[in-house]
């Protein structure tokens, strides 16, 4: 589990349609959980352990590091934004309780999650998801030679 945080908060608010009144914490536990489960499926250990190092270190932005830069700006950020909303709906819309699964409604009394609905949300936000999904992984395929993290790995 990572630290390091590829999108921010504000971007998740400012391209879905997440309101300004969910809480901190969801928006960055579903951050993490996009960027530890769907992300390194897609990038590999090593190359996420380079952006995160490079991140860390303040140092994406540099020209040798411009490679790295236009991964995450281009590629990497789009598919987040909706592989954390898709974690993230769990914990928005429908609730664990002693009871069942219960949908908050603001006050102290919640309802009965429509489960129906809720998969049509979840399905058309993953849709999302695998389609830039789909572009990140492309454009890695292209642009291997420029991530030598890619083919470093020895495991089998």
């Amino acid at each position: 589990m990572t630290n390091t945080f590829l999108i921010s908060e504000a971007q998740i608010r400012n391209y879905t349609d997440i309101e300004d009144n969910i809480d901190s914490a969801l928006i960055k536990n579903g951050i993490r959980e996009a960027q530890d489960i769907k992300l390194q499926t897609v990038l590999g250990t090593l190359l996420i352990d380079k952006l995160y190092s490079l991140v860390d270190a303040g140092t994406i932005g540099d020209s040798a590091n411009a490679a790295y830069k236009t991964l995450l700006d281009d590629y990497i950020q789009n598919m987040l934004i909706y592989a954390a909303y898709w974690y993230i709906l769990d914990s928005i819309y429908i609730r664990s309780r002693n009871n069942g699964l219960l949908i908050p409604d603001g006050g102290e009394q919640s309802i009965a999650a429509d489960r129906s609905m809720y998969n049509v949300k979840r399905q058309a936000v993953q849709n999302k998801m695998e389609f830039y999904s789909d572009l990140l992984t492309d454009f890695i395929i292209e642009e291997q030679v420029n991530y030598p993290e890619l083919n470093a790995s020895n495991k089998l």
